[in-house]
């Protein structure tokens, strides 16, 4: 495929790296060697998230070495989805270059990016939803050894998880808030952003104290974004977030 199209990332990722041999293990050299599929428009997204960036002068070295990472490209994908949509929605952010990914000074708020690999079993046709829990918990554990302590008690903190489409938003709801599920998979309950729903059973992540510097946990499928809000957690979270982010606010009784 001619990447003459796309400038911002020939800017990054110029003719001769494609060329070179040399970054054959790099995910958008393989992209773009597989000329039985159009991946044009993976392409085009990622161009017009660069000019974005660009633009508000947020591409430095720190991004471009993150880039042309192999095992960090995927995730710094996700980073720049995310820093694009606020600054789409007039959000002033900054990127860094470990922790955490995304700031929003004026907000006084943070945000740290992962991305969820489901295992092998849920892209076969019979693949459970156990399976999705146990990847989301294996990755929860991940988030609490190795950024929960950077936290800080006076910001509001967001994780993110990007999902593949396998992964439902009822598997977040049964860890943060319930950590339960029947025997045949799926969650007991429902909740919409319209109705403040009452929980008595709060067992989940959540109802942890060490967790209560964890502002809201969200989702993102598809380049659309679902939360949760978490009840125990006292920084108020501003309206503007609330609603770009989708979130959900709980309550709960003892």
């Amino acid at each position: 495929m001619s990447l003459d199209r796309f400038p911002n990332i020939l800017e990054i990722f110029p003719n001769e790296w494609f060329n070179d041999g040399k970054n054959k293990d790099h995910p958008l050299f393989i992209l773009n060697s597989k000329s039985r599929y159009d991946f044009s428009e993976y392409f085009k997204i990622f161009n017009e998230n660069l000019y974005i960036l660009n633009e508000n002068n947020l591409i430095n070295k720190d991004l471009r070495d993150k880039l042309n990472n192999s095992p960090q490209f995927e995730d710094t994908l996700i980073e720049i989805k995310t820093a694009c949509y606020l600054i789409k929605n007039k959000i002033d952010i900054r990127l860094s270059k470990s922790f955490p990914d995304v700031e929003i000074p004026e907000l006084n708020s943070i945000i740290e990016v992962k991305n969820l690999h489901t295992s092998q079993k849920l892209l076969e046709p019979m693949g459970e939803y156990a399976e999705e829990i146990d990847d989301i918990t294996r990755i929860w554990d991940i988030i609490l050894d190795k950024i929960h302590s950077k936290l800080s008690d006076d910001k509001i903190n967001f994780i993110l998880m990007n999902v593949p489409p396998g992964v439902d938003f009822g598997e977040f709801m049964d860890l943060l808030i319930f950590c339960q599920r029947n025997g045949k998979g799926g969650v007991i309950y429902n909740i919409n952003n319209e109705t403040k729903q009452v929980i008595r059973h709060f067992l989940g992540e959540f109802s942890k104290k060490e967790n209560d510097k964890i502002s809201s946990v969200i989702m993102m499928k598809n380049n659309h974004f679902k939360g949760v809000i978490n009840p125990l957690n006292n920084k108020k979270i501003p309206d503007i977030l609330k609603k770009l982010f989708n979130l959900i606010e709980i309550h709960f009784t003892k």
